[in-house]
């Protein structure tokens, strides 16, 4: 017995056609292009099954069969998107066997119950019959109805049947299959996995806790669990959860190498370097410990064993290029070129960054670390072609917008500053930052500043570096600086940190 959400999702998206053309009927009298999951999206579904309800199909021949199971599952992934519940995508045959009430429920296997959605409460509703009612009745079978009545009856509080979909049905797949209980365990830990390979950590979530409710003692349930709490920006929690991992399996290296890179992201990298260095120890050709050891050694200042551990991930791109996805040379690149650029090697530096980027030009961070360099090298207009690249590559990245507005401000070459743009690029990011729910910094109130003061609006300037005064720490070692350039406000005159003629 095992769920089928990835099956069900992939049919969803090709009705979205967010991987190929729709397959399915009429295709043109269909447009989801741009819709996620929402319930209104429900209304563009109902009026294509209006269309096809009047055209009238004598019988479900394999184009209305290939159609209804896509729109189904589409209704389907609504549901599960926006109840307050858990929904899971089972098969006939697995949903029926979860007891006798539910294949009473089911009745006989046919098209309308091929794919069923059983909530933890051990709930059944039927997409597919759904869409089957309005092929053949019509708006009486409304879509968006349907999906709203599930959704509230969702909301309802109610016992949880013990996890029936997670839970029950794992132990009845390992009685009736011959299979353990770490086989169900690792089958449910591989579908949280494939969540997070697809970027979807709220979904990835919800199935990790059912796998430390069902199978407490298994660390990789909790390994996803803290990884899917990472995801999600919560880090106490997932802090717990690493350490239960740990607790039972202490040379689990996935969560050596969680728990290292959550540390890095943190600045705490004399304590991730403890986790790296013994998940290296059990497993020398992990990756992820490699590399996160690497960015711990080069933000310690040890660029030696930095360096080191690059060379060593390095070395397979022309021994070995199957050894790691694409990504992981990309990123051992980008992490070396930074330890060359600290150390002021900007040769070295630049070969590594345009290889990179060669290798993957939709990197931000590589082009960002990029433009830092051509900063150093005085090409300040490569500096900030690559700031536009990286832009148009990530656009919600806000420190891009004030890195770019900064650089607009207060370069000293008139042919490469604009301050208007610097402006509208400093308001898009603070913007981001609201919306992404960040407190601005001293030093983004600072390229404020500098932006409203090249665009001539000296008393907006001086209010942003005031904010960034009033807000900096004692020991910031801008902090003179900031003040220095309130003075220059002050004076009606903007902030230029690089002459023309050096420029030039």
């Amino acid at each position: 017995m095992q769920l089928i959400n990835l099956e069900l999702e992939s049919l969803a998206d090709n009705l979205a056609g967010r991987d190929d053309e729709p397959q399915v009927l009429h295709a043109e009298r269909l447009d989801l292009a741009g819709c996620s999951y929402n319930l209104n999206a429900l209304r563009i579904v109902d009026a294509y099954l209006q269309y096809l309800h009047e055209l009238g199909p004598d019988e479900l021949t394999e184009p209305w069969v290939d159609t209804l199971v896509r729109v189904g599952a589409f209704v389907g992934e609504v549901i599960r998107a926006n109840a307050q519940r858990t929904f899971h995508w089972l098969s006939y045959d697995d949903a029926a066997a979860l007891s006798d009430k539910h294949a009473e429920f089911l009745g006989e296997n046919d098209i309308g119950v091929w794919a069923v959605l059983v909530s933890d409460r051990g709930t059944v509703t039927l997409p597919m019959n759904q869409v089957i009612g309005y092929l053949v009745e019509g708006s009486d079978y409304s879509t968006y109805e349907y999906a709203q009545e599930e959704i509230d009856i969702a909301a309802e509080k109610g016992p949880r049947v013990d996890a029936i979909v997670k839970s029950a049905a794992r132990e009845l797949a390992a009685r009736d299959n011959d299979c353990d209980a770490a086989d169900a365990a690792t089958q449910l830990c591989d579908e949280g996995f494939e969540y997070i390979q697809h970027d979807e950590p709220h979904m990835a979530l919800k199935v990790f806790q059912s796998a430390v409710q069902s199978h407490p003692d298994s660390a990789d349930a909790y390994h996803g669990l803290a990884e899917s709490y990472r995801l999600l920006g919560q880090l106490e929690l997932a802090a717990d959860a690493y350490a239960q991992a740990l607790e039972l399996d202490p040379n689990c290296v996935p969560a050596l190498a969680g728990r290292g890179i959550m540390l890095i992201d943190q600045g705490d990298y004399t304590t991730a370097l403890v986790d790296l260095t013994k998940g290296l120890e059990l497993l020398p050709d992990d990756d992820e410990c490699r590399l996160g050891r690497a960015e711990c050694f080069r933000a310690l200042q040890r660029y030696d064993e930095a360096l080191g551990d690059y060379n060593q991930v390095l070395k397979r791109l022309d021994s070995d290029p199957d050894a790691y996805p694409e990504h992981v040379f990309v990123d051992a690149l980008l992490g070396r070129g930074r330890t060359y650029h600290a150390q002021q090697d900007y040769t070295k530096a630049k070969t590594d960054f345009d290889t990179a980027l060669k290798m993957d030009g939709a990197v931000a961070d590589g082009l960002v670390f990029r433009a830092m360099l051509f900063e150093d090298l005085g090409d300040l207009r490569a500096m900030i072609r690559d700031f536009e690249s990286a832009l148009q590559v990530e656009s919600d990245w806000p420190d891009l917008y004030l890195y770019l507005a900064w650089s607009l401000a207060t370069v000293g070459d008139p042919k490469l500053r604009d301050g208007a743009r610097a402006v509208e690029l400093v308001e898009r990011g603070l913007e981001l930052l609201g919306e992404q729910r960040y407190e601005p910094s001293a030093s983004m109130y600072d390229t404020a500043a500098a932006a409203y003061a090249r665009s001539g609006d000296f008393e907006e300037a001086r209010v942003y570096q005031q904010r960034a005064l009033n807000i900096a720490e004692p020991d910031d070692p801008d902090l003179d600086a900031y003040r220095q350039r309130l003075e220059l406000y002050k004076a009606k005159q903007p902030y230029e940190w690089q002459s023309a003629e050096d420029a030039s």
